[in-house]
This record gives structure tokens, C-alpha cells and sequence, in this order.
């Protein structure tokens, strides 16, 4: 995660998870940064509402570029509370093994 610490999946087992998946470098203001604004209200809704058993997840699909600091930069940029806000990332042949498993196409060649 953003802060170097390996993250088991049982840390989600029972929750609601809202996941999407960027580029920190992304520069097309209504994709990845968009994606992440809108995880942000959700985030911020869903604790007005009292909703406590939700995570939200960002993956990287940039991997040798978006490392742990890389990635605690870009929620620490958009004052994203990363309590219950994890940004993954991880080797890049896992990153396109869990694409595959989404059923999700990517020009990462």
C-alpha cells in the first residue's frame, strides 16, 4: 500500500469495497484524477451517513512508477483520509494477473 506495508485481502473480508484502478500520472482530467475525486466525495458521504464498514481501494496500473511514496504523495496531494482510502500497488505480472481476472483490457505491453 501508500505506505510500504503489504496488505492481506482478509483486511476486507466483510466489508463493502468501492476499488478502482489509476495511473498517478494519468493526464486526463476526466479519467484517473475524476476517478479519484468521486472515491473521495463517496468516502466522505458514506462517513456523513455513518456508514462505517466500507473500503475504498485504488490500484495502480503503473507499477515500476507508482510506488509506496509515489502513491502516499498523490493521497497525501488530494488530502484523501486513507484510513479506510488504501492506494495498492505491487509486481506488475500480479497487477495484470488481477486485470485478467476483471476481465480488464489495458495497453500495459
Amino acid at each position: 500500500d501508500q505506505r510500504g506495508t503489504v496488505v492481506a485481502a482478509a483486511r476486507f473480508r466483510g466489508k463493502q469495497v468501492m476499488l478502482n484502478f489509476i495511473f498517478t500520472r494519468c493526464p486526463i482530467p476526466t479519467m484517473c484524477p475524476a476517478a479519484t475525486a468521486k472515491m473521495q466525495a463517496t468516502q466522505e458521504a458514506a462517513r456523513a451517513a455513518g456508514v462505517t464498514n466500507i473500503e475504498f481501494v485504488s490500484i495502480t496500473l503503473d507499477p515500476e512508477y507508482d510506488t509506496p511514496g509515489v502513491l502516499q504523495l498523490y493521497a497525501d496531494s488530494r488530502g484523501i483520509d486513507t484510513r479506510n482510502f488504501t492506494f495498492l500497488t505491487g509486481p506488475e505480472g500480479a497487477i495484470k494477473d488481477l486485470l485478467k481476472q476483471f476481465g480488464i483490457l489495458t495497453e500495459l505491453e
